[in-house]
């Protein structure tokens, strides 16, 4: 079914797959790669690049085992403007509210600790 929604890319790497689950299955919770390393990503791709183009494509939260490497990759993307920051904080604001949803997050308590440092 995955190369019937994109034969050119692995779904973890895939901004056809992303939109579908966005705009056709209109879901709007998290969405997060198996680990960037797998040979999947590796064969299509390497670590900085699979990194840098799984957080464009949509992906909300990276698996990856390569951290010393595609951490910086994607910080330097969204720095040069290659991944917008408005990705970036609708990605932190999804993330949020599912673990608010979950019990581990309390956007209440968050904002008097925000404020009382201020």
């Amino acid at each position: 079914i995955v190369n019937c929604m994109d034969s050119e890319y692995p779904a973890s790497l895939s901004k056809k797959v992303h939109d579908i689950l966005r705009n056709d299955l209109r879901f709007d919770g998290v969405i997060m790669t198996d680990d960037l390393i797998m040979d999947a990503i590796t064969d299509f791709t390497g670590d900085e690049a699979a990194a840098v183009t799984a957080a464009k494509c949509g992906n909300d939260l990276l698996c990856c085992s390569s951290v010393d490497t595609q951490y910086p990759a994607v910080l330097e993307a969204v720095q040069s403007g290659k991944i917008p920051e408005a990705q970036v904080d609708a990605s932190v604001k999804r993330i949020l509210k599912w673990k608010q949803n979950l019990g581990i997050f309390n956007i209440d308590t968050y904002q008097k600790k925000v404020k009382s440092t201020e």
